[in-house]
This record gives C-alpha cells, structure tokens and sequence, in this order.
C-alpha cells in the first residue's frame, strides 16, 4: 500500500489489476468490502486533509509500529481492516458505515470484488463471460486477482470477460496487447 504518498498528497489509489468501469470522481474516502468480514487495499481514496489524511496517519503509525516483513498481507489489507474496525468501533467490516465510520465510506463487495478470488478464473473462459457480465453489474469496477492469474499461460479467447472488459475498458492497452501477441 502506498500510505505515505495517500499521506502527502491524498488521491485514489488502484492495484494494477484493477479495471474500473464507472467513474469514482464523486467518491471520497472509501475502501471497499472484499467479503463480509475483510476489506481489500486494492482499492482506496483518502483526501489529501481532514478524515483521509487522519486516516493515512493512522495506518503509517501502526505500520511503523506493528510492521511483519514475513506478511504482505498482514501490512496491507489487515492494516487496513484493523484502523478501520477501531475508527469505525466495529468488531466485523460489513458492520462500518459511514455513519459509525466518523464520514468514511465503505462500499459493498459488488462495488469492485464481483467476483471473489475463488472465481478468479472466470473472467479467462469463455464458458463464464456472461456470469461475469451478470456479477459486475453496477460495479465500479473488478479486481483480476492478478497474484492469481498472472501463472495463468496462453492466449485469452477474445469471448472470455477479460478480453472484452480490456477491449471495452483500457483500449490503448487492447491495442497495444494486440501488437505484441
């Protein structure tokens, strides 16, 4: 995660295996429900002041603090879930909203995890497109779970979601792809 640049200057924050489908330029501090009991770093905004900024602080200082080198997962999405439960005196994520989160929104798992890492495969097969076209209805966007596919070896059918999601969504990377395959 990348608190300290989210510290300095606030901003949005996106993994690289983010495709995003909406516009969040209304969306202000926000993170998003992966599951019912954890929220994901993938995606993140913090405002440069204010809420965002004590949010930013927080999650350095605990990092500075209470830092494993042994778990990536334990100095990001944890982080996360652990600053968020005690801002929001909460004992689950799916109990933070905005109102108990002292203005700081967390969004439901259809905003950017349609698709669960379970079903990380379904965007590459052609069998599944239309259960992801269903899934990512109304979301903002989907996380490819990219520490998952990236060993995934071959060509992807120009059926399959993904190929038409980065088609649709992320052209000059189509084109580009298009190029060197």
């Amino acid at each position: 995660m990348c608190q300290s640049a989210l510290w300095k200057y606030g901003g949005l924050y996106l993994d690289l295996d983010i495709i995003t489908f909406r516009d969040v330029g209304g969306l202000e501090n926000f993170v998003a429900l992966e599951r019912d009991d954890s929220l994901n770093n993938a995606v993140l905004h913090l405002s440069p002041r204010g809420l965002g900024h004590e949010l930013a602080s927080d999650l350095l200082d605990r990092l500075g603090s209470d830092f494993r080198g042994d778990s990536w997962n334990y100095n990001g999405p944890k982080l996360l879930n652990r600053a968020l439960l005690a801002r929001c005196n909460v004992t689950q994520p799916r109990e933070m909203r905005k109102d108990r989160c002292q203005g700081f929104t967390v969004l439901g798992i259809p905003a950017f995890y349609p698709l669960s890492y379970e079903q990380w495969w379904w965007v590459f097969e052609e069998a599944r497109a239309q259960d992801v076209w269903r899934a990512i209805s109304g979301s903002y966007g989907l996380h490819t779970w990219g520490s998952l596919s990236s060993a995934r070896h071959g060509v992807v059918s120009n059926r399959a979601a993904f190929s038409q999601l980065v088609q649709r969504y992320c052209p000059r990377v189509f084109n580009y792809s298009a190029r060197v395959l």
